[in-house]
């Protein structure tokens, strides 16, 4: 489908593809060609190759800087809601066993990495399933870097927020982290690093009803 203007989807795309890529390059191996970048993109935008149409922002990049990329796929081989949804690949190495706590890339004895897509994606990291850590996905610890906290809170018998600010932060600013309290459900923890806290329970309403204080060691 074309636009008013006479661009049609992919060429808007290939636009969008290319701006990033220059801003890129401007801003990096432009400036020192010996530059040591690392890009992080959504989705397939750093695909070094793709269909015939499209020409994503990492095979751009590629061209632009005459640098061939170490490009990996971060987002394909995870879990879904039904193991039918999921990735072949996903499915072969959770049969093989490979998937433990860690997210792991496969390769041969020469160290080459194994891809599906080798013309679009050097390797694929393959996450682990979530497990489950006092309610919340194991993840959230990141690597242990976030300790699981316990909270008791006052009784309540509708749905609450329970949420932590650091104690030098306005209540305003973003929670470190915050999670659904449900009626009659286990409270879950809370993934915090250490530090001191505001933890708070909040209705619906916006109205708080418990603040505390919480210091947070090292494990």
């Amino acid at each position: 489908m074309e636009s008013g203007g006479g661009e049609n989807h992919i060429d808007r795309t290939n636009r969008r593809e290319r701006a990033q890529a220059v801003n890129i390059f401007k801003r990096t191996f432009q400036r020192d060609a010996d530059a040591r970048v690392l890009v992080y993109g959504g989705r397939g935008h750093i695909a070094e190759a793709a269909g015939s149409q499209w020409r994503p922002m990492g095979g751009v990049l590629r061209a632009l800087s005459g640098i061939d990329p170490l490009t990996i796929n971060l987002y394909q081989l995870v879990e879904h809601s039904k193991p039918l949804y999921e990735h072949w690949a996903f499915t072969a190495a959770d049969k093989a066993g490979w998937l433990s706590d860690d997210a792991i890339v496969l390769a041969n004895e020469s160290g080459s990495f194994w891809s599906f897509q080798p013309d679009a994606y050097d390797a694929f990291l393959i996450h682990p399933r979530t497990t489950d850590v006092y309610g919340r996905p194991g993840w959230m610890t990141m690597g242990e870097i976030r300790t699981p906290v316990h909270v008791d809170v006052p009784a309540f018998d509708e749905p609450v927020l329970l949420q932590a600010h650091r104690a030098n932060e306005s209540d305003e600013a973003v929670p470190l982290d915050q999670v659904i309290l449900w009626p009659g459900r286990p409270t879950p923890a809370l993934m915090l690093r250490p530090g001191v806290y505001v933890i708070r329970v909040i209705d619906r309403d916006g109205s708080v009803l418990h603040r505390a204080e919480e210091a947070v060691g090292r494990r």
